[in-house]
């Protein structure tokens, strides 16, 4: 009897312990799909589209599913007991809660430059510690066999960014060969990640055109052209000497950003005496070289001889240019030109800081038809655009024969406005109406260009006045708040979203 309680009691131990391994494993699977499908959102830049909020937040989708996936991690180990094969699952579990530590650190690392480029702080010595402090943390985590890859992705990633934000220090003190092996360094790390991915050729469609590649790969990849396009304007007479000024513009063209031409083709266009790019005396250059000190570059080529009045005059203005988005004029202002410096001028800025490169999707980067659609989708749905009571009595031109028949004609007006002032800012109502004019018929004598509705246009500019997309200029005219360049860039994320998981769909259905 004694013996036979025994195997009795040895059976129902063993049947125990085989139905916890399965329920153990039967979590362990689900959990597994999840991170798998977490980590292609993560790859896919999932943690920049949110529904109803701005981007990075910290209550995005996706950091909260990494948060609730380490919380359920942390239960599961609690649960383990001291066997074999519970402290094979517990050190397994150990790994991938460190994975997702790192996770929510690389969110909260794009997070931090998304805000340095929103609040226009240029603090790349800072980015470089952080992204620094996150390898050493890091270094000696989920070491485990079965995550080698994703650890290796890991490192590629971390050591991409350091590479490059180290490049941008050290452009910042106008240092070329450092610069130089550190892009290089990016670029092969690049390489290398790209080798390691799957072969994704089976999964092209021509019509189609898309990348086969990942939204956070080509983001990197951007940023590494965004750098090296710096790199080959700040010393664009050092490496002109290396080469022909045929082969020079042939390379320069093929770059992200091809800030040089753009400087000559802007002496060309507005007459301009010269275009030169200072330092500000904050850098340690190691050249003999001091008659040239401090320009950067200079179009054309040479030491203009109006440069001691302008450095003069940018020691009398030392305490306006501390707002870095301040365009001064000194002597002159051709008001028919300054919309066309200015435009310039901040283009040129903004891809220099490389502020802008964030990993996101911009309203450039969709098709205007759907985005307009969607972004009037959105104000209407706001319900806080004032609509005038006269909107379906108008017509919207004198070339216009009837009233609209969209009965929210005036919100998709409102969007395609916002989305021309987005473009070419600063934009008034005489602007809109040449915009929105078209071609009005005579009968048998020919057709003339007639404008839109100028009071409507005013309407149209005061309604998103009144929501704070747009504000008005100085110079006269409105331009884009930041929260109006926010909500546009965030309608568009959700735009190339819908894209392609429709894209991924018509990929599955062929």
């Amino acid at each position: 009897i004694e013996i036979w309680i025994k195997k009795t009691y040895f059976c129902i131990h063993t049947s125990h312990t085989c139905l916890r391994y399965l329920m153990i494993k039967l979590k362990n699977m689900f959990f597994l799909q999840q991170l798998i499908l977490t980590e292609k959102s993560y790859i896919e830049l999932g943690f920049l589209q949110t529904k109803n909020k701005g981007f990075l937040r910290k209550d995005n989708s996706l950091r909260s599913i990494y948060e609730a996936m380490r919380s359920d991690l942390r239960k599961l180990e609690d649960n383990c007991k001291p066997t074999i094969l519970d402290r094979r699952v517990q050190h397994y579990c150990q790994n991938i809660y460190q994975f997702l530590n790192a996770r929510i650190n690389m969110i909260d690392l794009y997070e931090r430059i998304y805000t340095m480029g929103l609040n226009n702080q240029f603090m790349y010595s800072d980015m470089l510690k952080y992204i620094q402090n996150l390898i050493e943390k890091h270094s000696l985590d989920f070491t485990d066999i079965s995550l080698t890859p994703a650890k290796a992705i890991f490192g590629l990633e971390v050591e991409i960014l350091e590479q490059l934000f180290r490049a941008l220090t050290e452009l910042q003190r106008l240092q070329f060969l450092p610069s130089l092996a550190l892009i290089h360094g990016a670029h092969t790390r690049l390489t290398l990640w790209e080798s390691k991915m799957p072969n994704r050729e089976n999964w092209k469609i021509n019509f189609l055109k898309n990348n086969p590649l990942p939204a956070l790969f080509q983001w990197l990849q951007k940023l590494k052209g965004t750098v090296l396009s710096k790199f080959s304007l700040y010393f664009h007479d050092t490496l002109a000497q290396q080469t022909t000024p045929s082969d020079m513009r042939h390379l320069c063209a093929k770059l992200h950003h091809d800030h040089y031409q753009k400087m000559v083709s802007f002496h060309r266009k507005y007459e301009a005496a010269c275009v030169i790019l200072l330092s500000d005396n904050q850098v340690s250059c190691d050249t003999t070289d001091y008659d040239s000190f401090p320009i950067i570059v200079s179009y054309p080529p040479r030491s203009p001889p109006q440069l001691e009045t302008i450095l003069k005059m940018i020691s009398d203005t030392a305490d306006e240019l501390a707002n870095v988005d301040k365009i001064i004029y000194k002597f002159s202002s051709q008001s028919e030109k300054d919309a066309y410096i200015g435009n310039f001028v901040t283009e040129l800025c903004t891809n220099l800081r490389c502020t802008k490169k964030m990993p996101s999707v911009t309203l450039k980067d969709v098709d205007q038809h759907k985005f307009v659609k969607a972004f009037a989708q959105f104000l209407k749905k706001t319900g806080k655009l004032r609509v005038p009571e006269w909107v379906d009595l108008v017509k919207t031109s004198r070339a216009k024969e009837l009233a609209p028949y969209d009965p929210d004609w005036y919100y998709t007006r409102c969007a395609a406005v916002v989305r021309h002032i987005y473009i070419r800012s600063p934009i008034g109502v005489g602007s809109v109406t040449k915009i929105f004019g078209t071609r009005k018929r005579n009968g048998t004598k020919p057709s003339h260009f007639c404008r839109s509705a100028g009071s409507i246009a005013r309407k149209a500019l005061q309604s998103l006045e009144g929501l704070k997309l747009i504000e008005k200029t100085p110079s006269g005219g409105r331009e884009l708040t930041q929260q109006g360049r926010r909500d546009l860039d965030r309608i568009a994320a959700q735009v190339k979203a819908k894209e392609r998981k429709a894209l991924k769909s018509a990929v599955i259905i062929l």
